[in-house]
């Protein structure tokens, strides 16, 4: 679309140019093309605009994204490293957490004390309680994050229901009124109608009784 309108406007200030050097003097524009050659511009502008804000929210989202992911495969692998006597590799190395809750480079056993363990030791070498305690407070972190989330949801689907509700009850009020004055309004002609017909009808028999004397006065006349 941007393409387009550039190319429009490119060739239109191009006639505008070749018609300047036929005449030998500037091409004064009419109503209409200062018009269009605004209305262009403005067009271009906003596509413009709009691809810019499309791009900016799109980069925007896929940074929120990109965060999200590696915070929850920081606490995923956070938590897996946890789980043992020592943490898994760091840059290369095994370290542990010391008894003062920092993070130690592990030490190596040596060839007897490894004899003395025994393969089966090794490999369930026994939790450090600052472990576990990391692990638990870990998930009931996550536990109470997503109460949080959850609370917050409800609240807000609760609070959008009653403003739903609200709302119909203003928009059934709103057709009750309004059928309560058509309903007025069609008693009110109603009662209209009447009152002309009556005044029909009284005009009709003030006519007839008119006549009638009219006839009676005729008649004895005639007697």
């Amino acid at each position: 679309m941007i393409k387009y309108v550039t190319e429009l406007m490119d060739s239109y200030e191009r006639r505008q140019r070749e018609l300047d050097g036929e005449t030998g003097q500037e091409h004064d524009l009419t109503p209409i093309e200062e018009l269009v050659r605004n209305r262009l511009e403005e067009m271009t502008q906003n596509r413009r605009d709009f691809i810019l804000q499309k791009n900016a929210n799109t980069n925007k989202r896929r940074r929120e994204e990109g965060l999200q992911r590696e915070g929850f495969q920081l606490r995923e692998n956070a938590a897996r490293a946890m789980v043992g006597g020592a943490l898994t590799e760091i840059g290369g190395s095994a370290f542990e957490l010391g008894s003062n809750g920092q993070v130690e480079q592990q030490q190596t056993t040596d060839d007897h004390t490894t004899e003395c363990l025994g393969t089966h030791a090794r490999r369930r070498r026994r939790r450090n309680p600052q472990h576990q305690q990391a692990i638990t407070d870990l998930a009931e972190k996550e536990n109470q994050d997503r109460r949080e989330r959850d609370h917050l949801m409800l609240a807000f689907e609760r609070e959008k229901l009653a403003q739903d509700a609200m709302l119909r009850r203003e928009e059934l009020e709103v057709k009750r009124e309004k059928m309560s004055l058509r309903a007025q309004e069609s008693a009110r002609e109603h009662d209209l109608e009447l009152r002309k017909i009556d005044i029909k009808q009284d005009a009709h028999n003030s006519q007839v009784q008119i006549k009638l004397r009219e006839l009676d006065i005729l008649i004895k006349r005639m007697n």
